[in-house]
């Protein structure tokens, strides 16, 4: 047993060139850990007292566990070149909702009886740009559907 403890200080005497690398991963994760500890342990405490001296008090800000996000995962989110198009979900305007909506009309109106596939195909349209234009066609009662799930099928009203 002496023999892997002599073997392991060994390793431990040898500097890598991730040395410092890793050394600043959990330093930062350490960090982040204290902040988390922190805030809860004052949060706990602040309620005790309020309990204690029976002074209700408004909720705290935070409504949900704070949760722990790796740092690489944070150093991406800060940084995007200016002028790059934002991640993530990007909201339609009202015009460009309602043009998708005009070329559906005009394809099911030219051809009825078509499935949402065959529709979608058509205009090179995905999903998720199919889905508010033909709840708002729908809806409107510019369009009717019939039949269900994959097998409905659209015509112009």
């Amino acid at each position: 047993m002496t023999a892997r403890v002599e073997s392991w200080s060994r390793l431990d005497s040898m500097p890598t060139p991730l040395d410092p690398q890793i050394r600043a991963l959990v330093e930062r994760f350490t960090a982040d850990l204290e902040e988390i500890f922190r805030d809860a342990a004052l949060e706990h405490a602040t309620e005790a007292l309020s309990h204690a001296l029976g002074i209700s008090r408004a909720p705290s800000v935070r409504t949900e566990p704070v949760r722990a996000q790796p740092a690489a995962t944070r150093a991406r989110s800060k940084s995007r070149k200016p002028g790059a198009p934002p991640s993530g979900r990007i909201r339609r305007s009202e015009k460009e909702i309602e043009a998708v909506c005009a070329r559906i009309l005009a394809h099911v109106r030219a051809n009825p009886g078509q499935r949402a596939e065959e529709i979608k195909r058509a205009l090179g349209l995905k999903s998720a740009a199919w889905m508010l234009p033909i709840q708002k066609l729908v809806e409107s009662g510019r369009l009717k559907g019939e039949g269900d799930k994959r097998g409905r099928t659209y015509t112009a009203a």
